[in-house]
C-alpha cells in the first residue's frame, strides 16, 4: 500500500479527523510552537493516529520561518521516503509551488491543496477510497455522539479499545477539554450502547460504526 504524507497544520488535521476518515496509509506531518503535550487537540490527534501523526515543535512561528522550515522538512521527507509515496501540502500559499515542481521533477506525485477534505485528497491523488460507505442513520445521534463515531472510524480496527474500561478512557480523553468530561463521557457511552453502535458483552467492546 502506497504511503501518503500530508503536510498540514493542527486545525486542518482536526478538521480532517472530524470528517471521520483517515486512511491507514496516510501520515500527517505538522508543526507546533508550544509543547504538543500541552495541547488537548494534539493529544486527541495523537491518541487516534499514533504513528500516523508526526509533530515538529518549532521555537518560532512567524510566517517566513515556518514556510522555510516546512519546505526543508518536505525536502527531507522527499529524500527518505519510498519513491512510490505521495505528498500533499495543505496550504493556500503559492510559496510552496517551486518546491513542489522540484519534487515532481524527481518523479514523485506531489500536490498542493487549499480546500481540505477527504474526497479532495483522494481525487487529487487518484486513489481508491479505502473506507466503507456508511449506512448508519446519523440523524438519530446527538452531535457529540456523532463526533465520537466519526473519530472512531479514523482509528484502525486493530487499535480501537476492546475492553470497556479502555473505551471509557478513550471517551474521557476525547472530551479532554471539557470541565465535565467524565459526565459527558458517561452520557455518550450510554447513547452509543442504546443505539447499538457499541456492543458490550462481558466487559468486551465491539463496534458497528458504518
Amino acid at each position: 500500500m502506497k504511503k501518503v504524507y500530508i503536510f498540514i497544520d493542527v486545525e486542518s488535521a482536526n478538521q480532517l479527523l472530524a470528517e471521520g476518515f483517515i486512511d491507514e496509509n496516510w501520515h500527517l506531518v505538522f508543526f507546533m510552537r508550544n509543547d504538543p503535550r500541552s495541547n488537548p487537540e494534539v493529544k486527541k490527534c495523537k491518541s487516534q493516529l499514533g504513528q500516523q501523526c508526526k509533530i515538529f515543535q518549532e521555537p518560532r512561528m512567524d510566517r517566513d520561518f515556518l514556510e522555510d522550515n516546512l519546505k526543508l522538512r518536505i525536502g527531507q521527507y522527499h529524500q527518505k521516503a519510498n519513491a512510490t509515496a505521495k505528498f500533499v501540502i495543505i496550504s493556500q500559499e503559492q510559496v510552496f509551488d517551486n518546491t513542489i515542481k522540484i519534487i515532481k521533477k524527481d518523479g514523485r506525485h506531489c500536490i498542493r491543496l487549499s480546500d481540505l477534505n477527504y474526497n479532495n485528497i483522494v481525487n487529487a491523488l487518484q486513489l481508491e477510497p479505502s473506507h466503507k460507505e456508511s449506512t448508519l442513520n446519523e440523524s438519530i445521534f446527538s452531535s457529540e455522539a456523532l463526533k465520537v463515531i466519526r473519530n472512531l472510524r479514523t482509528v484502525s480496527s486493530k487499535r480501537r479499545p476492546t475492553k470497556l474500561d479502555s473505551f471509557k478512557n478513550y471517551l474521557s480523553n476525547f472530551f479532554l477539554g471539557l470541565d465535565y468530561k467524565e459526565e459527558m463521557a458517561a452520557i455518550i457511552l450510554e447513547e452509543l450502547i442504546q443505539k447499538e453502535v457499541v456492543i458490550v458483552k462481558a466487559e468486551r467492546v465491539k463496534y458497528r460504526l458504518f
